[in-house]
């Protein structure tokens, strides 16, 4: 019996999507530099869905983010750095560091400290991490009295995404096994809004 594909998107009741993982919580982090790839999609026609993907795996499964200069390459970061318009964003495939990189074509950004709704997830594919990000933001951050703020959003790939990837790996856009992975997305309090 073949493993069936789902969109995992927040039903329409706001109800928890399946692929949440553990406890959604808030979170103070200190400012992070970061270094990586870099393309600017748009969320417009659903262009996003078609080219993140591919430069995500290009970057990951080509090593490149080995060959820049970082303090700690065990944690990739998947940053979202929306434009003023609200549909256009730069999307990033980093690692922690700053300075100079073995590679021209690196570009830097530096994730604010503060106060951030975290919640690990599975990702099953690409709709999966939409599903979360949209859970969070239509509920969960209300629901503790926050409201998402300006700055970018970002997922964390550590070991347990990194592991679980070189084990079972990646068919027809599903990731196998139990890819965990973590988003961060930035929050104020409620009476505070930006």
């Amino acid at each position: 019996m073949g493993m069936q594909k789902r969109q995992n998107t927040m039903k329409r009741d706001g109800s928890v999507p399946e692929t949440l993982y553990g406890t959604p919580e808030i979170v103070e982090l200190a400012s992070t530099d970061c270094v990586g790839f870099r393309i600017t999609t748009t969320m417009r026609e659903d262009r996003k869905a078609r080219e993140i993907p591919p430069f995500f795996h290009d970057v990951y499964d080509e090593g490149r983010l080995s060959h820049l200069a970082s303090d700690d390459d065990s944690q990739m970061f998947c940053i979202f750095d929306m434009h003023g318009n609200g549909i256009d964003f730069d999307y990033y495939v980093a690692v922690k560091g700053a300075g100079e990189s073995q590679s021209d074509k690196a570009a830097a950004i530096t994730l604010p400290g503060g106060r951030y709704a975290r919640a690990g997830f599975l990702k099953r594919n690409h709709h999966a991490a939409s599903g979360i990000i949209a859970y969070l933001r239509g509920r969960w951050i209300a629901e503790v009295g926050h409201v998402p703020a300006s700055g970018p959003a970002f997922i964390v790939y550590d070991d347990r995404f990194h592991a679980n990837y070189r084990t079972f790996g990646c068919s027809d856009g599903e990731y196998l096994g139990t890819p965990i992975a973590t988003l961060y997305i930035p929050v104020t309090d409620a009476g505070k809004q930006e």
